[in-house]
């Protein structure tokens, strides 16, 4: 351990003379569940970890220290993040890339790449804070995933080129998550994406993310290209739009010598909006779902349960802290079956002071286990800092 920081701090050391532009920072946070339990049969209250299905980390610490560099031109530059959790996944890791961009049009970045994201008030931006790692329950809004994001495997080549102001054409290759002896199993899942903003309006983002397809016995494997297409609404004042449309490419396949099997993904769909009624009082929600999804083997056709998730955050600044109170509800419409209902109540508070913020919450939220509907509570508590 203590060499790697002398070999980072000797990175830094070069790279300080080398570049005309040298930033640092860091981040800590650490999160505990402090008491929790269930409504189930012989149920114990438990502490730590927070309860399974809550979203929350639990028993949770993360430190990162990250350097951005640029040379005198802006023409080449890095970016590398280093750091450790305590959970019980814990580990060390890292994350990083390096680019160049000969020209004002034209970027290459060679490393991680996440910068294809456009679920702007969906996805992080949401809790936009570290309330996502310490006491902020998961939610049903994301319900359909019709947004693309970052999922944990992009690492590769990320080609940018800007034609015209506002266009963007990004063409992404994630080698190390599809390493192997043969380069279609890389380049299949070649994600390329068009973006356009629109002066004074938003912004329309339209990215296909591409897989491997259907293949036949004896190498089974489902993973068609999915088509996403979004628009994220900036013209009103203090108001923030997503919605989202995706899509999975239908396919068939021989799952055996004589059984052919039929996809049709569902349609996904979903929005989110904020609002800020003042600096002092907003509200946030999001809504996904999937539906028309259907699978054929042979001559017998499933369909694919009907999903629907909906959040709601409003939020006030009372002076000596932000109250937040996060809920929603999720519903699942089986054909044929019995629906599925579930919701979340989870209000929290935020006090921030200099570079560091203290949360704390309460989880209550429905779930079912051995066929019965339980409750599910949790008191999580946390802290970051970063610099």
């Amino acid at each position: 351990m203590k060499k790697f920081f002398v070999v980072l701090l000797t990175l830094a050391l070069v790279a300080g003379g080398a570049f005309a532009e040298v930033s640092w920072g860091g981040y800590a946070l650490s999160a505990v569940t402090i008491a929790g339990g269930s409504t189930a049969e012989n149920s114990d209250i438990i502490a730590g970890n927070g309860p399974s299905g809550s979203g929350a980390w639990g028993l949770y610490g993360l430190g990162r220290i990250q350097a951005r560099v640029t040379n005198d031109e802006g023409t080449f530059g890095a970016f590398v993040r280093t750091g450790v959790n305590t959970g019980s996944d814990g580990n060390w890791g890292y994350r990083g890339f390096a680019w160049w961009q000969p020209i004002s049009h034209v970027r290459l970045q060679i490393g991680f790449f996440d910068n294809m994201a456009v679920n702007y008030v969906v996805g992080w931006g949401f809790h936009a804070s570290g309330a996502d790692d310490t006491v902020a329950f998961d939610g049903y809004g994301r319900r359909g995933r019709s947004f693309w994001s970052y999922n944990g495997e992009h690492t590769g080549a990320l080609l940018s080129i800007a034609p015209i102001e506002g266009l963007s054409i990004k063409i992404g290759v994630p080698y190390a998550a599809h390493s192997g002896p043969k380069a279609a199993e890389i380049y299949n899942h070649t994600i390329g994406q068009i973006t356009y903003d629109i002066a004074n309006i938003g912004q329309i983002a339209v990215t296909y993310q591409s897989g491997a397809g259907y293949r036949a016995w004896p190498t089974v494997k489902e993973d068609p290209g999915v088509v996403y297409a979004q628009f994220y609404l900036t013209a009103v004042d203090k108001l923030q739009l997503n919605v989202g449309l995706s899509y999975g490419l239908a396919g068939e396949y021989e799952s055996s010598p004589k059984t052919t099997v039929a996809v049709s993904p569902p349609i996904k769909a979903g929005f989110g909006v904020a609002y800020a009624v003042s600096d002092a009082i907003g509200v946030k929600a999001r809504f996904g779902a999937s539906f028309v999804g259907s699978r054929k083997v042979g001559s017998v056709e499933t369909k694919d349960p009907v999903l629907l998730g909906f959040d709601v955050m409003p939020y006030f600044d009372v002076g000596v802290c932000k109250v937040l109170v996060n809920m929603g509800i999720a519903v699942d419409l089986p054909d044929p079956g019995d629906s599925v209902f579930n919701w979340y109540l989870n209000p929290y508070i935020t006090k921030s002071a200099g570079g560091a913020t203290f949360y704390a919450g309460l989880q209550v939220f429905s779930a079912q286990e051995s066929g019965k509907d339980i409750i599910k509570w949790g008191i999580p508590i946390g802290i970051d800092y970063g610099f």
